[in-house]
């Protein structure tokens, strides 16, 4: 029995929609998961990963390639060992273990808060 996978995700249900139609246009069934939630309150998108583009199992491959070709999906997505913040919060025990679209936001504010707290404790505020 075949099953929806999650191909790749959107944060803006406009590009999940353009995505959505050219996998149609070459006969691939499609179903957006979480898309009435983003349309419902858009600025929870992040909070739930975005919408989902989904694909029967047995059509996932030839629905990724067809979105990188496209450019809606960049290969380098998938390999998160090169990514630039990767280099950087790789080494540091919690900030590692979240998703990749959280470390920078994590890692600049550990730092922040490693200069602030000790510049407010010296100042005396």
């Amino acid at each position: 029995m075949s099953q929806f996978i999650t191909v790749t995700s959107f944060l803006l249900i406009q590009d999940a929609y353009m995505a959505k139609s050219l996998l149609e246009s070459e006969g691939i069934n499609v179903f957006l998961k979480d898309e009435l939630s983003t349309q419902v309150n858009p600025h929870y998108s992040n909070t739930f990963d975005g919408v989902k583009l989904q694909v029967i199992d047995s059509e996932a491959e030839r629905a990724l390639q067809l979105l990188i070709d496209a450019g809606y999906v960049k290969s380098s997505n998938f390999d998160n060992s090169s990514s630039a913040i990767n280099i950087f919060t790789q080494k540091l025990p919690l900030i590692n273990k979240l998703p990749l679209d959280m470390q920078l936001p994590a890692f600049i504010t550990f730092i922040l808060l490693v200069i602030l707290i000790p510049t407010l404790l010296i100042v005396g505020i």
